[in-house]
């Protein structure tokens, strides 16, 4: 990779840590939300390191190229470049507490023909469910560079930094991507599902060459957690717990800044009103603006504390589980 062909995009499975690390990278602050709607748009920035300066494209979200939402349509343009300029190189972040539905869309994108740098992330998560990746075995397996990386500390970007100068090209496969664009097209295409099987068949002797599972760990906290959260009726009971948990801590919590807000504006409203000569300004300011700027503004402890609540549920993981169970 060449530093006049600075186009690197970032791919991979949603909650793999792509958003984090554009951010970081970048040093935008793009949302990281997964909900409907707040993803579908790639989102670029520009990333100056010590070796250059790039455009960086966080590429929505997906778990394969082969489905017809607008997420995968998005990715695939862009990919073969219908959408604007092609990347010149894919960093595919792999979450490594959950390789082998990763694997599927890796895969996959391998066969397009881009270069790949493969950043691992989730290896403490990883590690806490008892699971090791030999990053060195799995780099064999792909045939691709992989580095770990904590796109939320940072850790691993500096030999990030230095696989893109030796990032190689890959041979593309010229049926694949016809097979890619004419799905696209709308054509129904015969054998998706047998090729999907094969592909984890191979994904399966990755898996027992690169992972290396304790022996004797016990489930963690998250796997006992899920068999209440997706349990198909404590899982609803659980939903309909913390939901009226939220809405009631939101009007409880935000009742006291509220006022102080109400009160606030009726104390300026007073002292204005006692030290402005009575006429339009007094009248405008003390019976419009302010009154106006209160009944805006009192609504907005109730919002900091939905927004923090939704980011809570996000960041604990317990939103996909939500999903999981209203599907």
């Amino acid at each position: 990779m060449k530093s006049t062909d600075p186009h690197i995009a970032l791919i991979g499975n949603p909650n793999c840590g792509k958003s984090t690390l554009f951010n970081r990278l970048t040093g935008l602050r793009q949302s990281t939300s997964n909900l409907p709607g707040t993803t579908v748009e790639q989102k670029s920035g520009i990333w100056k390191s010590a070796n250059g300066t790039y455009k960086l494209t966080d590429l929505p979200g997906i778990y394969s190229l082969f489905t017809d939402s607008d997420e995968e349509g998005i990715v695939v343009d862009t990919l073969l470049g219908k959408n604007k300029e092609k990347p010149n190189l894919l960093v595919f972040l792999l979450d490594a507490s959950n390789l082998r539905r990763n694997l599927l869309l890796f895969t996959q994108v391998a066969e397009i023909g881009i270069p790949i740098i493969v950043g691992l992330t989730m290896s403490d998560t990883a590690a806490r469910r008892g699971i090791g990746i030999d990053s060195e075995e799995l780099s064999k397996s792909l045939g691709v560079p992989v580095i770990l990386i904590n796109p939320r500390k940072g850790s691993g970007i500096q030999e990030l930094e230095a696989e893109i100068q030796n990032a190689k090209s890959i041979e593309g496969n010229g049926a694949f991507e016809d097979k890619l664009q004419r799905f696209r097209n709308g054509e129904k295409l015969r054998g998706i599902g047998e090729e999907t099987l094969s592909r984890y068949v191979k994904i399966e002797q990755i898996l027992k060459i690169s992972i290396r599972k304790k022996e004797g760990v016990y489930a963690s906290a998250t796997r006992k957690l899920d068999r209440i959260f997706t349990h198909p009726i404590m899982g609803y009971l659980a939903f309909a717990a913390i939901m009226l948990t939220i809405f009631q801590g939101v009007f409880t919590l935000a009742e006291y800044p509220m006022g102080w807000i109400e009160n606030g504006f009726g104390h300026l409203a007073t002292f204005i009103g006692n030290n402005l000569d009575d006429g339009f300004l007094r009248r405008i300011i003390t019976g419009g603006i302010l009154p106006g700027l209160s009944g805006v503004l009192v609504f907005l402890p109730q919002i900091a504390i939905l927004f923090f609540f939704i980011s809570v549920l996000e960041d604990s993981g317990y939103m996909v589980r939500a999903s999981f169970i209203t599907d």
